[in-house]
C-alpha cells in the first residue's frame, strides 16, 4: 500500500518533475485514477505532460513509463507546436 503518493486533482498543477525532451523540458503531471487498468500518457494543450496512474502503480513506474514514450511525447509537442502557429497566423 503506498501512503506517500499525492493524490492530484485532474487538473492540478505540474509537480516539480520535468522530462527532457528534443524541445526543452517538459513539465509533468501525475494523476491516480482508480479505475485505470494501465498507464496513460498525454499531452494537455498547455504543453503539460499527464500521466495517469493505475491504482496498483506507483509515481517511479509511471516516470519510468513516460521515459520510455519520450519519442512518442516529443512527436506530441511538434503537433501541438505546428497547430499553434497555424492558428496564429490563420
Amino acid at each position: 500500500m503506498q501512503l506517500d503518493f499525492l493524490f492530484r486533482p485532474a487538473r492540478s498543477q505540474p509537480s516539480g518533475d520535468f522530462l527532457a525532451v528534443a524541445s526543452g523540458k517538459i513539465p509533468m503531471v501525475f494523476v491516480r485514477n482508480r479505475r485505470a487498468r494501465r498507464y496513460v500518457l498525454r499531452l494537455r494543450p498547455d504543453g503539460v505532460a499527464r500521466v495517469t496512474v493505475p491504482r496498483s502503480g506507483s509515481q517511479a513506474e509511471a516516470l519510468r513509463f513516460a521515459e520510455r514514450n519520450r519519442p512518442w511525447l516529443a512527436q506530441q509537442i511538434e503537433k501541438l507546436a505546428s497547430r499553434r502557429n497555424q492558428n496564429e497566423s490563420g
